[in-house]
């Protein structure tokens, strides 16, 4: 389901998150299911189904403080949940998903971690305006994911930094980082 969700098969990630779900019921009750349900609940986001059935289904695994889920992926959902909290306009909702994920990414060391925690806290900055701000966060995001050898995360992050540039005029810069993060992302499948 993971792997759909980066390629953006947004129906093939609910179809293997639900049988995630499905066959971890009655198995386990801990960090498998809570994994299967946190996909879930962020591809039903993604899909652009209603949160509070994205809420439910997450739920049982601690809601989306995701205590069972290990810091690295608790940070990658919350920032698919900032996402998808910005796309449905409650930024309210989208700046709490971030500072979930920096605080999930400062229980780590990995810097893929921290790349995507700035990354979801960019996103906010440019949802509520801050197009320098988030400019400044995605690129430290790039080099963070970069550093790591995350091509895929390093790629969002710069079309990200591409969109906060292009808000603040730096059109050749956006441009480029755009093309850049295309070119990888192509590369990656993505």
């Amino acid at each position: 389901a993971q792997i759909a969700m980066l390629e953006g098969d947004t129906e093939g990630a609910l179809r293997a998150a639900q049988e995630s779900v499905a066959l971890a019921a009655g198995v386990d009750d801990g960090v498998i299911s809570s994994f299967g349900r946190a996909c879930l609940a962020v591809a039903m986001l993604e899909s652009g189904q209603p949160p509070d059935a994205a809420d439910a289904v997450v739920a049982p695994a601690g809601g989306w403080d995701l205590p069972r889920v290990p810091a690295m992926f608790r940070a990658c959902y919350l920032e698919a949940k900032t996402r998808a909290d910005i796309a449905r306009g409650d930024l309210d909702a989208a700046a709490a998903s971030a500072e979930r994920a920096e605080a999930a990414a400062g229980s780590h060391d990995l810097r893929v971690v921290h790349a995507i925690a700035k990354r979801a806290r960019a996103e906010v900055l440019l949802a509520t305006g801050d197009a320098a701000g988030a400019a400044e966060l995605a690129l430290d995001s790039a080099e963070d994911a970069g550093a790591a050898g995350t091509r895929i995360e390093k790629a969002r992050s710069q079309a990200l930094a591409g969109r906060a540039l292009s808000a603040v005029g730096a059109r050749d810069r956006a441009i480029a980082l755009l093309r850049e993060a295309e070119a990888a992302l192509d590369a990656c499948g993505a």
